[in-house]
């Protein structure tokens, strides 16, 4: 009898399901079965020479066990961003130029700083060393906990606050200001990043988009520390965001779920994102393992457009930041105190309200396979603030202008959730910590628009006429961007 030759692993395979039907059925299996006649069956297609039988599909990335799992987690790393963004930009309320005050509330009266020297400590005395840090703080969240980048990341900008509280000199509050933006280079890109993994891809972008809101509470508690100097001081008031970090640390290490977090290796890449979906240079790298993470990240050509885009909003939203005020306090003289109370209003209240509805529409339109999507929110929303912000800097009456300025923030400052979605959508999840950090390090572009708008100012030109143009311009450059993004992404899912 002709017997047809039967390749090693199919005689393995049919081992192993002779013996796990005996099993089951509560018995050894017999010697007799390794030569009945199943083994007379016809060769496989793999032995004829037929195609390969295609592999099984990748394994879904274990999603958390209990189903509070994504909600502590945002939660937790909510009330952090809160107060990192307390510790950021608490300076800028504990001066006031020209100095009128006493030594004890105002930190440029203790120290003797000039406006020049406030404006290196807000500006590149944070940027330089945080966008210089942000992208090695990516690939370290790559490869550690990330958890534990977040807790180290808090612990580190509590003690820059403190240091911040014990300076002496200018320089020893340059100093702090530097450590402040190394501790807090790490947090973001482990905090997106946890995020991500502990909430499914169509909620992602609200997710991202409700944790970027404490950029906006983080600025309203900080506008209130001027209550808060005016009482205690700015030296305690610096040791009690230092001394709320560290509270919230504990709250972190006390609350953390308990799932095992581990750092991602190569296995993890495309166990989220379909291969499909992925970069090509990115499965090839992951394949091969000899690729730069950040030439991954910046091998993506919808990912360059996309930080292209993230350094031009950046750009417009820190001359924002950084002039609105004294334009409102020179132009509206009499309404400084009313200002300082809408203007906590409309950044906290505002522009959480514009992130948070903005990632929810994100999700929303990135429904049915359509990622790309996601970027006409930016997009829409940077074309309809623009003559709202003109209006703003235009307007002759003060309640004309704050309303404009509210409608301005409401349509512009829902571009964080699309661009987080976008990025991490475009990317293996190995390199998403890398892809944060890059996205971080183009802050630096933005920290440019204070230096210039002053620049332009000392030159003659009205602060009113160089934000009226500068801004708007931004906004519309911003739009562009985006839109060359979203269809370089639809071309790279559209790639077989």
């Amino acid at each position: 009898m002709k017997y047809t030759p039967v390749g090693i692993p199919t005689l393995m395979h049919l081992c192993v399901l002779l013996g796990a039907g005996a099993l089951v059925a509560g018995s050894p299996a017999p010697r007799a079965a390794l030569v009945r006649p199943p083994l007379r069956v016809t060769a496989p297609p793999l032995c004829r020479g037929a195609p390969p039988i295609p592999p099984p599909p990748p394994l879904v990335a274990p999603r958390p066990s209990s189903p509070t799992h994504g909600p502590v987690v945002l939660g937790l790393l909510l009330l952090l961003y809160v107060i990192n963004q307390w510790a950021r930009w608490l300076p800028s309320y504990l001066v006031r130029f020209p100095p009128r005050g006493t030594a004890r509330e105002l930190m440029n009266v203790d120290l003797g700083l000039d406006e020049t020297q406030y404006g290196l400590l807000m500006s590149y005395g944070f940027s330089l060393v945080y966008a210089a840090c942000s992208a090695p703080a990516g690939w370290v969240c790559d490869r550690l906990p990330r958890e534990r980048v977040v807790l180290l990341s808090a612990l580190g900008w509590a003690v820059a606050t403190a240091a911040q509280a014990a300076s002496r000199t200018f320089g020893q509050l340059l100093g702090a200001r530097a450590f402040l933006g190394f501790s807090q280079a790490f947090s973001g890109p482990a905090a997106h990043t946890l995020i991500s993994e502990a909430f499914p891809p169509a909620e992602r972008a609200t997710a991202n988009a409700i944790y970027s809101s404490g950029i906006y509470f983080g600025a309203a508690l900080a506008s209130v520390s001027v209550a808060l100097a005016h009482a205690i001081g700015w030296r305690a008031t610096s040791l009690a965001v230092s001394a709320t970090s560290l509270a919230a640390c504990m709250l972190l290490v006390l609350v953390w779920p308990s799932r095992q977090s581990r750092a991602p290796g190569r296995e993890a890449a495309a166990a989220v994102t379909p291969p499909r979906a992925q970069e090509p240079a990115a499965m090839a790298a992951t394949a091969g393992g000899a690729a730069s993470p950040f030439r991954r990240v910046l091998s993506v050509g919808s990912v360059r457009l996309l930080l292209a885009a993230v350094a031009v909003r950046f750009f417009a939203g820190f001359a924002i930041g950084a002039w609105t005020p004294p334009f409102y306090r020179a132009a509206f003289p009499s309404h400084t105190r009313e200002f300082a109370l809408w203007n906590a209003v409309i950044v906290a209240g505002g522009g959480s309200l514009s992130a948070v509805a903005g990632g929810v529409l994100c999700d929303r339109l990135s429904r049915g396979g359509r990622p790309h999507r996601a970027v006409l929110v930016p997009l829409i929303g940077s074309l309809v603030a623009a003559p709202f912000w003109v209006l703003a800097m235009q307007a002759r009456s003060f309640h004309t202008s704050i309303g404009a300025l509210f409608c301005a923030y409401l349509a512009a400052e829902s571009w964080f959730g699309a661009s987080i979605a976008l990025l991490q959508g475009s990317l293996s999840p190995a390199v998403w910590g890398t892809a944060q950090g890059l996205l971080n390090m183009v802050q630096v572009v933005g920290n440019a628009s204070p230096i210039l708008v002053a620049a332009l100012v000392r030159r003659g030109y009205a602060l009113r006429l160089v934000l009226s143009l500068l801004v708007p311009l931004s906004y519309l450059a911003c739009a562009l961007l985006f839109g060359l993004a979203g269809t370089a992404r639809k071309a790279e899912l559209e790639f077989k």
